[in-house]
């Protein structure tokens, strides 16, 4: 299900880098065939690129939890093995959610500064609701992140074995927390994080409902400003763009980027099956705005898009 929406995020960032970047994509595939192996080593098309496929077994997140929400698949806790599974001459990478979107180029992001830093990320567009911060007891003082987009200093991570102490905690207290990595994250390491711009993770309220973010008033400007200029956009919502009948602004920019991939034949997923619940808060939602009780998603977060002329690949 993940292959092509991965495909796509990796065709974006490539599309948006300067021609001599020198660029090594490290793809992680769990129950990948051959043909999507192929489309993502075709990526490859000029020698400044570098594609490294990685089979993972299901035997390696044995040690993780089910997520208590069945949204989320148990490959989410890839990201926490990264320091041993990566080669120990890699420093630092930047780790990207398969729905995300690159739109801009991502040099300045991987280039941010990180010192002793664990990693970077941006605040998750609910950094402040108090009910989620009860929850998962995260105290007043901590920053809560979003771990879609993560600029990780592998040094420092393998440094304070980031990953096993993730790892135990999560083994302990897993089910107790909505979003399992992202959680743990936070409460083990959340003063250890560089906060990075909100344009290296523009979320779903960014650009829809922007009054809906739980979120302190002065980092809410910034987060819609952010939606105006983006360089990573996420694509939180339950109808991802892979998908018929996503809502997303941003949807006919994937749309554009799939084209211009190695998975432009393939068509797009039926929407997942959705819950009685979700189904009714939709059309209530929809019921708000027609009664004009409800504001619509405001026309600057609604985007013309042309699509570039420039070639996916550089020559």
């Amino acid at each position: 299900m993940y292959a092509m929406p991965c495909g796509i995020t990796a065709t974006s960032l490539i599309h948006n880098m300067p021609p001599d970047t020198h660029l090594h994509l490290h793809i992680f595939c769990q129950l990948v065939g051959i043909a999507n192996r192929q489309r993502f080593l075709s990526l490859a098309q000029t020698p400044n690129i570098h594609i490294t496929l990685y089979p993972v077994d299901e035997a390696l997140l044995a040690a993780f939890p089910h997520p208590v929400d069945p949204f989320y698949p148990r490959a989410i806790y890839l990201r926490l093995l990264l320091g041993d599974l990566l080669p120990a001459d890699i420093h630092r990478i930047l780790y990207l959610d398969c729905d995300t979107l690159c739109c801009d180029n991502i040099t300045p992001l991987f280039n941010t500064p990180l010192e002793d830093k664990v990693l970077g990320a941006v605040p998750d567009q609910a950094c402040d609701d108090t009910e989620h911060r009860l929850t998962i007891g995260l105290d007043d003082s901590s920053n809560y992140y979003n771990s879609g987009v993560l600029l990780i200093n592998l040094e420092q991570w393998r440094k304070v074995h980031a990953g096993q102490t993730i790892a135990q905690l999560l083994q302990l207290k897993g089910k107790d927390y909505p979003y399992p990595d992202q959680d743990a994250i936070n409460i083990l390491y959340s003063q250890h994080i560089q906060p990075l711009p909100f344009r290296y993770n523009t979320q779903y309220l960014f650009f829809c409902h922007p009054h809906l973010m739980r979120m302190r008033d002065n980092m809410k400007p910034l987060a819609i400003e952010a939606s105006r200029h983006p360089a990573i956009i996420h694509f939180q919502s339950e109808i991802k763009p892979w998908m018929q009948g996503c809502d997303h602004p941003h949807t006919p920019l994937f749309l554009h980027y799939k084209s211009q991939s190695p998975w432009a034949s393939v068509p797009l997923l039926p929407p997942k099956p959705q819950p009685l619940s979700l189904k009714i808060k939709q059309r209530l939602r929809n019921g708000l705005q027609k009664l004009h009780l409800l504001p619509p998603i405001p026309s600057h977060f609604r985007p013309e898009f042309t699509p570039s002329a420039q070639p996916l690949t550089h020559d």
